[in-house]
């Protein structure tokens, strides 16, 4: 199995968007390792508490889940581009 942080940091350029990807696939992975042991997942509670005042309209799930992959593709994309 991959090991996804190693991936992203070896992958992207040092840069604050490279950190926010990080910062996305730790909270991913922490998320999947609570929910096989029946923790509370506080990261992620506190990142979506963060995240959601900033969406516009009702947020749904499906609406929740396409801001996060945006904002997972913009990061991406900043770090390539700083990275030429």
């Amino acid at each position: 199995m991959m090991n996804l942080t190693h991936y992203v940091e070896t992958t992207l350029p040092p840069s604050p968007e490279r950190e926010e990807v990080l910062a996305l696939v730790r909270l991913g992975l922490s998320f999947q390792q609570q929910q096989n042991i029946g923790k509370k997942p506080g990261f992620l509670k506190n990142y979506l508490l963060k995240l959601i005042p900033t969406i516009e309209g009702p947020v749904t799930f499906d609406l929740l889940l396409h801001e996060l992959g945006w904002r997972l593709l913009a990061a991406i994309c900043t770090a390539r581009k700083q990275a030429r």
